[in-house]
């Protein structure tokens, strides 16, 4: 770092003996939980492993949700099949999936941060849109809404809803 420090320094912080290694293990475990251990390949760590699973499956999870709404929409029904048969808002279950499994591989200050911000604002999102689907669909999407939760699904079997080809009128 020739000509960036004053002379004779050879650091930008000088903190030397076990508190400088307890400090820098506390910034390691907080700042990284995939870096906390140095031993082996740090693609196969846990976390490392659950935050790709977490990826990946959003991404599936978000285009098969998108392909449903968009044929739904193009023909004004209520989108009740594949991912919407399961929960009623999937490509914001897929978006909190998305930036969960972001926040597990790379935890910062602002992805601590803004992963509760944009959580809330999905949520209020699909607050929003319920109330105009009830608006549109009436009690067909209350019923929708009685038997389908809104963003993880249920691991018991779920009631029947009435089901029409790609969706409901």
């Amino acid at each position: 770092m020739g000509g960036l420090l004053p002379a004779g320094r050879r650091s930008v912080e000088v903190v030397s003996g076990k508190a400088a290694a307890l400090r820098n293990r506390v910034i390691l475990a907080v700042t990284s939980p995939i870096c906390a251990s140095k031993k082996g390949n740090p693609h196969f760590d846990p976390f490392h492993i659950m935050s790709s699973v977490f990826i990946f499956g959003g991404f599936i999870w978000l285009s098969s949700a998108w392909e449903v709404l968009y044929k739904a929409q193009r023909r004004h029904l209520l989108a009740i099949t594949g991912p919407y048969a399961s929960v009623r808002h999937p490509q914001y279950s897929a978006f909190i999936l998305i930036m969960l499994g972001f926040l597990l591989q790379w935890p910062t200050i602002p992805t601590l941060m803004m992963f509760p911000v944009l959580v809330t604002m999905y949520v209020k999102l699909a607050h929003r849109e319920e109330k105009e689907a009830i608006t549109e669909f009436g009690d067909i999407y209350a019923r929708y809404m009685a038997v389908t939760p809104a963003f993880f699904p249920r691991l018991s079997i779920k009631q029947d809803m009435p089901q029409a080809s790609g969706g409901i009128r």
